[in-house]
């Protein structure tokens, strides 16, 4: 059984570029909303993967919420 959809999965440097630009705005405490042109439109063309990196950092945050309850209240 070939795995071609898994080869493909973030294999460019775009790819990883949007997933990184979303998931750090999300678990970044300082992050900006101001982003220059060029990396709007490679936001543009590979959308799924910033989307993708935003709700991973959500999950991040949900996890580092959950671990630090479970410090303090334990």
């Amino acid at each position: 059984m070939k795995l071609s959809w898994f080869q493909e999965f973030m294999n460019t440097f775009d790819e990883w570029h949007c997933f990184c630009v979303g998931y750090c705005e999300v678990i970044s405490i300082h992050a900006t909303t101001k982003r220059s042109k060029a990396i709007n439109n490679i936001l543009l063309h590979d959308y799924w993967y910033y989307l993708f990196g935003r709700a991973l950092g959500i999950i991040s945050w949900i996890g580092i919420i959950l671990g630090c309850i479970k410090i303090i209240g334990g």
